[in-house]
C-alpha cells in the first residue's frame, strides 16, 4: 500500500467518524442531553476538519494544532467563509464549558 493510499484510507476514516459523531449529536439532542449533543457536535466538526487537513497532507496530534491550521488552510485562502471558523471556535468553547 502506498503512502497516498494510506492517507486516503485515513481521510475516509476521519470522515466516517465525523458522520458517526453527527448522528450521535442528533440522538443526544433529541433525547434532551444538550451538553452531550454539544460534545458530539464539536467532535463531528473536529473529525471533519482533521479529514480535510489530512487530505491536504496536514496532520496534527492535538486539538490546538487542528484549530490553528483550520483558518490558515481554509479561511485565509478563501475556501471556507469566516463564519465557519467562528462556529468551530464556539463549539470548542462550548464543549470545554460542558465538560
Amino acid at each position: 500500500m502506498t503512502a497516498k493510499d494510506r492517507r486516503s484510507e485515513m481521510v475516509q476514516y476521519w470522515w466516517s467518524k465525523a458522520l458517526d459523531s453527527m448522528a450521535s449529536a442528533r440522538r443526544e439532542f433529541e433525547a434532551g442531553s444538550y451538553s452531550y449533543a454539544m460534545n458530539r457536535l464539536y467532535y463531528a466538526v473536529f473529525y471533519a476538519v482533521s479529514a480535510a487537513l489530512l487530505g491536504r497532507q496536514r496532520s496534527f496530534r492535538k486539538h490546538s494544532g487542528v484549530r490553528a491550521a483550520f483558518p490558515r488552510q481554509f479561511i485565509k485562502t478563501g475556501v471556507i467563509d469566516m463564519k465557519w471558523g467562528r462556529l468551530y471556535d464556539q463549539l470548542f468553547e462550548d464543549r470545554q464549558e460542558g465538560d
